[in-house]
């Protein structure tokens, strides 16, 4: 009986051994199969052709289960769009911003992007997939690039010679406006080939299309003119200008009033406001500066034709475009302001104050620049102060004498620019006529080392 039990067992260890070794051999030929998995050459090796763009898009089954094949195209076609070079001719209308780093690279950008919305006739060469791995093979022949852009940018020059010839028919009739929105919309079409030497036929001969545009647009700024109403003004710091002060018109060199061109306004000494206006019937527009807050003497006040508004009246916003229209040269003109310190006429009320208060008035004021007038007229500020002194109580043989009064700045117009209740100021002496001396010393101290620089600050803030 025990020799079968042996046999049995003996049998049981052959079967997992057997077993054993059946499922490692499986294991083995698996393992074997997946190193023999034969990736395409292009896959290992990024393919070249002078003849052609190439792109190679791949993305993960896995992350994007569902769009996977779309973005790997998307991917192949990014990269075809990359290799697109935008370069600047130096007869293009973009050769004078070249030195624009920046503006240069937003060309560029522009039309890697445009051409990856825009890629045609690009063909297929390959599709591979393995387990969550899925790549595209395109490729774009050059030469039918290039025969394709040419017809986009013959189609484009057809239309921008219609709108640059409406623009010169315009201009003839002194319709700047309507001249300006017709080369705005010509350089709008030729915006994918701005930077590229295009030539073609206006009036009779053989141009740069992109060069004789922007001589369109020099030549209406030859055209107009903008001046100041004042070239120079005289005024006060602490103080505002008003609109009249700062007054420009825009018209023919005729005298013609342009209506409704938008001008922009800029000022030496940082924002103003309004910082934009549009020309009235006379052609006119102005600006102004509610406070002038600083002291610097000689001070500028800028306008200028504003392309880049008149743009937005009739177009969609574009960063590309407005950033060419912000570098022409525009008419513009400039007021300049002579700025002086305001001067201050004192009205001190209580008369028996005057005497001591007034010089330490004076004083504090020329300390901070502000002049000082004994008459009304010739002012530009007034200081008023009104002032009493009551008698307080009498402890341990002192006596006390309060101070109280209001001081007011204002301007000429009454708007009040600084305002201050006096009060707590105290005199205190052996008896009241002391106290009062006291007492007026005390406002005195005030005056000078707390109100007029308080005042001061209110004046430049």
């Amino acid at each position: 009986m025990v020799l079968p039990a042996i046999i049995r067992i003996n049998n049981l260890i052959w079967i997992t051994l057997l077993v054993t070794i059946w499922i490692s051999g499986c294991n083995l030929f698996k393992n074997s199969v997946e190193e023999e998995v034969i990736r395409p050459s292009w896959v290992q090796s990024r393919p070249s052709d002078a003849s052609y763009y190439i792109g190679i898009g791949v993305t993960s089954k896995k992350t994007n289960p569902f769009d996977y094949s779309m973005i790997a195209q998307r991917n192949a076609l990014n990269e075809i769009a990359a290799q697109i070079e935008a370069k600047v001719s130096s007869n293009s209308m973009l050769f004078s911003f070249e030195k624009d780093t920046e503006f240069t690279d937003e060309y560029k950008e522009f039309i890697q992007v445009q051409s990856s919305q825009q890629l045609a006739n690009y063909e297929q060469v390959d599709v591979w997939e393995y387990q969550e791995e899925y790549w595209v093979y395109y490729r774009l022949s050059k030469t039918q690039y290039r025969a394709d852009r040419q017809k986009k940018i013959d189609a484009a020059v057809d239309r921008a010679k219609i709108l640059i010839e409406q623009g010169n028919k315009n201009r003839n009739e002194r319709k700047y406006q309507q001249a300006l929105q017709s080369y705005f919309n010509a350089t709008e079409v030729l915006k994918p080939f701005l930077g590229e030497s295009i030539q073609a036929e206006m009036e009779g001969e053989q141009v740069f299309l992109g060069n004789y545009l922007m001589k369109q647009f020099q030549d209406i700024n030859s055209d107009i003119e903008l001046r100041p109403k004042s070239r120079e003004i005289e005024t006060y710091w602490g103080l505002g200008t008003e609109r009249s002060q700062l007054e420009f018109f825009l018209g023919t060199k005729e005298g013609n009033a342009l209506v409704d061109f938008p001008l922009r306004f800029a000022y030496s000494e940082g924002r103003i406001k309004p910082r934009t206006g549009i020309t009235d019937v006379n052609g006119m527009t102005s600006t102004e500066i509610p406070k002038m807050i600083s002291t610097v003497e000689k001070q500028v006040v800028m306008a200028k034709v504003d392309y880049e508004e008149l743009w937005r009246m009739k177009h969609d916003q574009d960063a590309l475009l407005q950033s060419v229209l912000s570098k022409l040269e525009v008419p513009n003109a400039r007021i300049q302001l002579n700025v002086n310190a305001p001067k201050v006429y004192i009205n001190i009320q209580n008369k028996q104050h005057n005497s001591a208060l007034k010089p330490v008035i004076i004083s504090g004021l020329k300390k901070k620049g502000l002049g000082v007038t004994a008459t009304k007229s010739s002012a530009q500020l007034l200081f008023t102060l009104k002032s009493e002194m009551s008698e307080g109580a009498q402890n341990y043989g002192m006596s006390q004498i309060d101070f109280t009064g209001r001081l007011e700045l204002s301007d000429l117009s009454g708007k009040v620019i600084y305002q201050e209740d006096l009060s707590g100021i105290k005199g205190v002496k052996d008896n009241y006529s002391n106290a009062r001396k006291d007492a007026i010393d005390r406002a005195a101290r005030h005056l000078e080392m707390k109100s007029i620089p308080r005042l001061y600050r209110s004046l430049i803030k």
